[in-house]
């Protein structure tokens, strides 16, 4: 059986602006006096006895997602693992989004060598979109860190910030996703969102920015969340997936786009789609695995990423789930022009963009059909970046290949050059104490 879990996705830094909506809040009903019955004999005032007040259900006993979970995510330029509660992000630190206040800041800032981001611990989840990051913690609160400019780290502020902020008003969360610039989270099965909402990404209806965290309308048994560019999809109890926010290049999968708007800031249900296991969400498409392992992947295509080659006039769009890799997935990890699988047999695959060797092969073309990297084997998961991929080996090592900028891919690689081509190694094995270290401590490529 296949673990549900989704990714967050990966997003490049393109914007894309929204038309505003209108929101009509209900109105509230005067309360009416108590009706006098014919008949009733009174022989002097009383005071109407209020009818009981209906109790409201007791929610469920809150049960926070398995401690010592191991994931491995990326953002556009950075990548971070989770592992025995605690995380270490490498590569892009622009917007403080490795989560280590001492580091310098700016355009060129990174670190190539992995780091534990300060002030966390208990994590039981992580998400990472372009330039931030959240955690789920064991209590159910939620912390995010690094770009805050549209009020994506949810403490009601617009700013950046190096230390995890708590996200205000949340309780009880079971799951999370960080897009671009906005961020969602599941309550007892309801979507809460906040940020950036220009094109309907936060689901409530409106294409307008919120501080704090607002509530997805119409769905109300959520399991699992990813987040995109500017899109968010959800996978329900019924194995099902909705998506809302852009829908330029078919993200929400409903089998048509809908111009001029091509957005939606409620709600919609994926078509031909069914028996969904696991969710994952990349900048401009997303993929699902099915309890078979069979991946289906939507959305942006102009790269081969959906790992088909569509034909005739919606060749770069996939407005419907179409069938990417048909060997059993044990993980898929859509990134920004190209999508990864982790194989049942421990390989790994990547199809789509390869101008920086993300795909871990010689050719700089784009790849129409997955394509196996070279060099790995007893893969567990896999993430992808705007232009790096990383895999998750069964004894802990992470491995990363792709665009060498920035430290992306850890500090084995040659940074001066345009393309890393073989998995290196960022982080080593599990030592038998439960231990490990990095890549730079260990001298092993």
């Amino acid at each position: 059986m296949i673990r549900v879990r989704v990714l967050l996705a990966l997003a490049l830094t393109l914007s894309c602006a929204g038309e505003p909506g209108q929101h009509a809040g209900a109105a509230a009903s005067p309360v009416q006096p108590a009706p006098v019955h014919e008949g009733s004999a009174v022989s002097e005032p009383t005071t109407p006895v209020a009818e009981p007040t209906p109790e409201e259900p007791a929610l469920p006993a809150y049960r926070a997602p398995v401690a010592n979970a191991v994931e491995l995510r990326s953002g556009a330029a950075f990548s971070c693992l989770l592992r025995v509660g605690r995380v270490l992000c490498w590569g892009n630190d622009r917007f403080h989004q490795l989560g280590v206040p001492t580091l310098p800041t700016g355009r060129g800032a990174f670190s190539a060598r992995p780091l534990e981001v300060e002030g966390l611990s208990d994590v039981r989840a992580l998400a990472l979109g372009s330039f931030h990051a959240c955690a789920l913690l064991g209590s159910g609160h939620v912390r995010c860190w690094g770009h805050g400019g549209f009020g994506q780290l949810g403490d009601g502020r617009r700013e950046d910030s190096a230390v995890p902020v708590e996200v205000a008003g949340l309780e009880r969360v079971t799951a999370v996703a960080a897009g671009e610039r906005h961020s969602c989270a599941v309550v007892d099965g309801m979507v809460r969102c906040w940020g950036s909402g220009a094109r309907g990404q936060l689901g409530d209806g409106r294409f307008e920015d919120t501080l704090a965290p607002v509530s997805v309308t119409g769905l109300d048994d959520v399991i699992a969340l990813g987040a995109g560019r500017a899109h968010t999809c959800a996978l329900r109890a019924s194995h099902q997936v909705a998506c809302w926010g852009e829908d330029v290049d078919g993200e929400l999968g409903r089998g048509a786009i809908t111009m001029p708007a091509a957005a939606s800031a409620t709600a919609q249900l994926v078509v031909e789609l069914a028996d969904v296991a696991q969710l994952r969400v990349g900048w401009g498409h997303a993929c699902a695995l099915n309890e078979e392992g069979e991946a289906r992947c939507w959305g942006r295509a102009d790269a081969f990423q959906l790992g088909v080659a569509l034909g005739g006039a919606q060749s770069s769009v996939g407005v419907t789930p179409v069938l990417a890799h048909a060997t059993e997935v044990r993980d898929v990890a859509p990134g920004g022009f190209h999508t990864c699988f982790a194989l049942a047999s421990g390989h790994v695959s990547c199809v789509g963009a390869d101008y920086h060797g993300q795909l871990g092969n010689s050719s700089e073309a784009p790849a129409r059909e997955p394509l196996v990297v070279p060099g790995l084997a007893h893969v567990r998961a896999v993430a992808a970046g705007e232009s790096h991929s990383c895999a998750l080996l069964e004894s802990g090592e992470v491995r990363c290949w792709g665009n060498p900028h920035s430290g992306r891919v850890g500090p084995h690689a040659e940074e001066h050059e345009a393309r890393q081509i073989s998995p290196v190694r960022v982080i080593a094995p599990v030592a038998a104490n439960g231990a490990s270290t990095s890549a730079s401590e260990d001298q092993a490529p």
